[in-house]
């Protein structure tokens, strides 16, 4: 019977500490809430503006670039840069064809 009590006195001891804990770490959250930003949120808040502003740069350039002429002489110059690689390829694929041939 004794252990029984002396288990059930341990357990409402630790019950009554992690309650305390828990107070404590609330009561510590609402005084830091209460009080200005320290340094890491404000580096936070700045990094979530600069990444805001990057976006808004970065839409601003897309959109200066579909209206402009650049993608299409770039689609131009790799068409015609896939057509010399296929003919380059094509040539080559005939001269060992014809290297095989000829043995």
């Amino acid at each position: 019977m004794r252990d029984s009590v002396k288990g059930s006195v341990r357990r409402v001891l630790i019950c009554v500490m992690m309650t305390s804990v828990v107070d404590a770490a609330l009561a510590a959250a609402e005084e830091k809430a209460s009080q200005p930003p320290g340094v890491v949120e404000q580096v936070g808040t700045a990094v979530k503006n600069f990444a805001a502003k990057v976006g808004q740069e970065a839409s601003g350039l897309a959109k200066q670039l579909s209206e402009s002429e650049t993608p299409k002489k770039v689609g131009e110059e790799l068409q015609r840069s896939a057509v010399s690689l296929g003919n380059k390829i094509e040539d080559a694929g005939q001269k060992i064809k014809e290297s095989f041939q000829s043995k």
